[in-house]
């Protein structure tokens, strides 16, 4: 530990230290094998030990796919996996969502003097930018919410909570290319490449939604067999698209660090 005597007090200074630097794509990591780990648990404990429980519907008619509620929200040990695995997810979202505001600002920052200093632009940047973490910080505290009330506890806070949960991850996903797209301006081959990902995914998780919704209406009023597996089964696909969309951030900034604490001053500075 690095100290400085002076008189008979010793004081220490932190940027004297060799604070350790992480990978940003270390970051990312728990947002993906978290969520992964738990979905692919609750379902496999739940086709095994309830599957008869997890896909009966109030029609009473044959169905072979559970519903992502039915899965995670009745049974143990499927619902205490759930619950976990979001608690560990939650905490590396939040500070996911920060570091990337922050590199953001940063790579916009330096293009901006690279090839523009529109002030306009820039006003418009940090409101896209400020949009997607607001957004994004309220889409994971709602899946919290959804996560730690399930539907047979309090269904309605659990439904609205999914439906605030849906509206804000797209807000977050426009709000996410805007800001990305602004930063990034003008877009290398390889840039542009991870944005027409992050577009397909946007897109993919929108469409399904869509066509969830008129599954799932359907399947309320005609009672048909097997119709709320096929919603249940495009409910899964919808999570999947968002764990996919979010992921994009490991291939997009594998090559930044975050250094914790003071950075060290260079002699050529």
């Amino acid at each position: 530990m690095a100290t400085k005597t002076k008189g008979d007090k010793k004081e220490l200074y932190l940027k004297d230290l060799k604070l350790p630097k992480v990978h940003f794509d270390i970051l990312c990591l728990p947002t993906l094998v978290f969520p992964v780990l738990s979905l692919v648990g609750c379902l496999f404990f739940a086709m095994y030990l309830h599957y008869e429980d997890v896909t009966r519907t109030h029609c009473r008619n044959w169905e072979f796919w559970p519903s992502i509620s039915s899965t995670i929200g009745n049974n143990a040990p499927e619902k205490y996996i759930w619950r976990y695995g979001i608690g560990l997810y939650s905490m590396p979202k939040c500070a996911l969502e920060v570091c990337q505001f922050i590199i953001l600002k940063l790579i916009h920052q330096n293009k901006r003097k690279a090839y523009t200093d529109d002030e306009k632009s820039s006003d418009s940047f940090s409101f896209w930018n400020g949009a997607t973490i607001v957004t994004g910080i309220a889409e994971n505290l709602l899946l919290y919410a959804l996560t730690m009330v399930s539907s047979t506890e309090d269904r309605p806070v659990h439904e609205n909570s999914f439906i605030l949960f849906m509206l804000f991850a797209h807000m977050h996903f426009v709000a996410f290319l805007i800001t990305y797209r602004k930063a990034r301006y003008p877009l290398n081959n390889e840039e542009r490449t991870w944005f027409k990902y992050r577009v397909a995914f946007a897109l993919a998780h929108f469409s399904i939604l869509v066509s969830a919704v008129f599954v799932y209406v359907r399947h309320k009023r005609y009672c048909e067999p097997g119709m709320y597996s096929i919603f249940a089964m495009m409910e899964w696909s919808i999570v999947v698209f968002n764990i996919l969309f979010h992921t994009m951030a490991i291939p997009e900034f594998r090559n930044m660090y975050i250094t914790l604490g003071e950075r060290e001053s260079s002699k050529n500075e």
